[in-house]
């Protein structure tokens, strides 16, 4: 039920259209290499064949989730031999590019700076967290949404008159309303609207009317992935009860979590953010502690490494909270965009008489002539009391 054409992709218009990054590339024959980032079921997978086609080149495809930097040089030898008995070029589509290394995504980049391969990168992470600046210099970032309702419906009504017309043809008939709950269930989810629209009619008795609470007992008795939005709720109520401090809904969160099969790993990462971001200097065993809820649940896998995420669920909800550290990073960016050529001073340098010369003696580290500016200043909670009251009276000479 994948479109044909790109023109029949929906949903993704300000990007396809003719005044959109894509549309435009597409319009000139001008192949480029992208990275499309956006949720499940945005279609990234479709618009990189669809490219493929009109482009005129090779499609080759390989998920990042279990291939390596062997697979990926294969690809190009391929490319190679392609290219010369043919003069026919490849588009590369990596699927979860996000889960290559940083040496995986390296050895893409003689490739695609040669044109060897024209590389269609897809993530559903945030881009700068996903892909290395080097690779993300080399390609345009391309943004899609999750598909709106309308866009969803006419998917729909295309998938009924198209591919599912002789399944519809034999249930009695398929009400707008059972359309709407699909769309609502979906979330957004071109991929998931179309597996519920096909279990639903193929399911159904022959003459049977397919309504809202068709639907609505289907979604109760079958198994379907939970759709992006869903899941996207549930961690930002994970994420808002530890920082509000609400253990038990915490705990309650992070279990609606891992039963809507999400990865621990994601958890983990997610616990080590927070643990810097949120509380930071307020405790400074807080990041060590999901340093090791992540080593356990690395070492000992799920049902076990339950216990570790929970352990450190908890202890995020009730430890001090601190955001010092992030106001450090924002004043330092403005700090070093304002004096971005400051001299390391003479007691600084290699082979000067600062800092770590001789016990007890401190340097005054900012660059020489520039006025200094407080980056990090402790706040009033937590580790950080005793540490604010140490740093006034360092800073009083004492």
């Amino acid at each position: 039920m994948r479109p044909r054409r790109l023109e029949d992709v929906v949903g993704q218009g300000s990007v396809l259209g003719a005044e959109g990054v894509v549309g435009r590339l597409v319009a000139r024959r001008k192949p480029a290499s992208l990275l499309l980032a956006g949720p499940p079921g945005s279609g990234k997978t479709t618009i990189a064949e669809l490219l493929a086609e009109a482009w005129g080149l090779s499609f080759r495809s390989i998920d990042a989730t279990n291939a390596g930097i062997a697979e990926v040089r294969a690809v190009f030898e391929e490319s190679r031999r392609r290219w010369a008995e043919l003069q026919r070029g490849t588009l590369l589509f990596v699927d979860e590019i996000h889960r290559f290394g940083k040496a995986q995504q390296d050895a893409l980049l003689p490739a695609v700076e040669r044109g060897l391969v024209h590389l269609v990168g897809a993530t559903t992470e945030p881009m700068g967290s996903a892909v290395s600046p080097a690779l993300r210099s080399r390609c345009r970032v391309v943004r899609l949404e999750a598909l709106g309702p309308e866009a969803l419906r006419a998917l729909l009504e295309r998938a009924i008159a198209g591919e599912l017309a002789d399944e519809v043809a034999r249930v009695g008939a398929v009400r707008g309303e059972a359309l709407a709950a699909v769309v609502v269930a979906a979330g957004g989810d071109a991929r998931r609207a179309l597996s519920i629209l096909e279990l639903l009619v193929t399911t159904a008795r022959d003459g049977e009317i397919l309504d809202e609470d068709s639907v609505r007992r289907m979604l109760a008795e079958a198994s379907l992935p939970r759709s992006p939005l869903e899941v996207s709720e549930l961690r930002s109520a994970w994420i808002k009860s530890m920082r509000g401090g609400d253990r038990d809904a915490a705990v309650y969160w992070l279990e609606r979590l891992l039963r809507a099969d999400e990865d621990p790993l994601f958890l983990t990462r997610r616990l080590l953010v927070f643990m810097s971001e949120d509380v930071g200097m307020g405790d400074a065993r807080a990041l060590p502690l999901a340093h090791a809820a992540d080593e356990t649940v690395r070492r000992v896998g799920m049902p076990e490494g339950r216990y570790a995420l929970v352990h450190a669920t908890i202890y995020a909800a009730v430890t001090a909270k601190s955001r010092s550290v992030a106001d450090a990073i924002h004043a330092v960016d403005a700090a070093v965009e304002a004096l971005p050529h400051g001299d390391v001073p003479p007691e600084l340098h290699v082979h000067g008489a600062g800092v770590g010369s001789r016990p007890g003696q401190r340097a005054h580290g900012w660059p020489s002539g520039a006025t200094r500016d407080v980056l990090y200043e402790p706040s009033g909670g937590g580790e950080e009391a005793r540490l604010r009251e140490r740093l006034r009276g360092r800073e009083d000479g004492g």
